[in-house]
C-alpha cells in the first residue's frame, strides 16, 4: 500500500515531467479533483511530495494525488513501483482515476483498483499549502524535539499518534510497526508515558529505518515482512511469537517480549 516511502519513490520519478505541458485531464468524478480541467495548457515546473501525497505543481496552481491504499502511478507506460504490497498486480484501463496527458504525447496515470485515490486541485502555489493539509513535520526529516511537540497534550496509544498525518507526516501502517519494533516501543501504550529519551530514540530509529526501506524499494521492505505479517511468525529479533491484533483501528504486528 502507498505509504510516504512509496509517494517519495514516484516523487523522485516523476522528475522527469518537469518542463512538459498537459494538454488534456481526466479524474472519475467519484474521486473528487474538482476543476481538474484548468491544469490543461499548464506547464510543470516541480514536482514534490508532501506526507503521503505526490503534489504537481504549475505556475498557477497546484495538483494533489492522494493514492489511497491501491492506487499506483504509472508514467509513459512505467512505474517505478512495479507491484504494491496489498493490491492487485494487473493494470486495467477501467481502474485508472486520473489521466494527465501530454503535449509531447506522454501520459500520466493512476490506477487504482478499489477507487479510493483522492484529488484535489488548489490555486496555492506554495509547495506547502493547499494541498490535502496541514500536515505534521515530516517523518523522512523528523527531529526529537519537533516529534515531542507533536505528541504534546495528546492521550492515544504511539501507534495511533504515529499514523496521524497532523502529527507526523507520511508514515502508515508498516512503516510505523517496523519503527516501534526497532525502537522496542509497545504501539499500545499512551504517548503521555514516553520519556525524553524515548522521543529521541523514535526520532533516531526513524532517520535511521526510513532511508534504509526507502533504498530498499518502499514501506514493504522492513524486518516485519509482508510475509511475518500474514502468519504471525516468531520475531526475528527475540524469536518470541509476534503478535497480531487491532491497535488505534489498525492490524498491528509487534513483539510482546522486547516492545514495552
Amino acid at each position: 500500500m502507498p505509504e510516504g516511502l512509496e509517494v517519495e519513490i514516484w516523487s523522485q520519478s516523476a522528475q522527469m515531467l518537469i518542463g512538459r505541458t498537459i494538454s488534456e485531464v481526466w479524474v472519475d468524478p467519484r474521486c473528487g479533483g474538482d476543476g481538474a480541467h484548468l491544469l490543461s495548457g499548464n506547464e510543470i515546473q516541480a514536482v514534490t511530495r508532501r506526507a503521503k501525497t505526490l503534489v504537481i505543481h504549475s505556475h498557477l496552481m497546484t495538483f494533489g494525488i492522494h493514492f489511497g491504499m491501491t492506487g499506483r502511478l504509472v508514467i509513459d507506460r512505467d512505474s517505478a513501483i512495479a507491484k504494491l504490497e496489498y493490491s492487485s498486480s494487473r493494470d486495467l484501463a477501467e481502474w485508472d482515476r486520473c489521466r494527465l496527458r501530454f503535449s509531447d504525447g506522454g501520459v500520466l496515470r493512476v490506477n487504482d483498483p478499489r477507487r479510493w485515490s483522492r484529488y484535489q486541485i488548489s490555486p496555492e502555489t506554495d509547495p506547502s499549502g493547499g494541498i490535502f493539509g496541514p500536515f505534521g513535520p515530516d517523518a523522512l526529516g523528523i527531529s526529537a524535539k519537533q516529534l515531542a511537540l507533536a505528541f504534546r497534550g495528546r492521550t492515544r496509544c504511539v501507534k495511533a499518534s504515529l499514523l496521524d498525518q497532523y502529527c507526523v507526516a507520511g508514515l502508515g501502517n508498516m512503516c510505523v510497526d517496523e519503527v516501534l519494533w526497532r525502537a522496542h516501543i509497545d504501539p499500545r501504550r499512551p504517548v503521555s508515558r514516553l520519556h525524553s529519551g524515548e522521543f529521541t530514540l523514535l526520532a533516531d530509529v526513524m532517520a535511521a529505518t526510513l532511508p534504509q526501506m526507502l533504498a530498499a524499494g518502499g514501506s514493504h521492505t522492513g524486518q516485519i515482512s509482508p510475509e511475518l505479517r500474514r502468519c504471525g511468525a516468531q520475531c526475528p529479533q527475540d524469536g518470541a511469537g509476534l503478535v497480531i491484533q487491532q491497535v488505534a483501528g489498525r492490524t498491528t504486528v509487534w513483539c510482546p517480549m522486547h516492545q514495552r
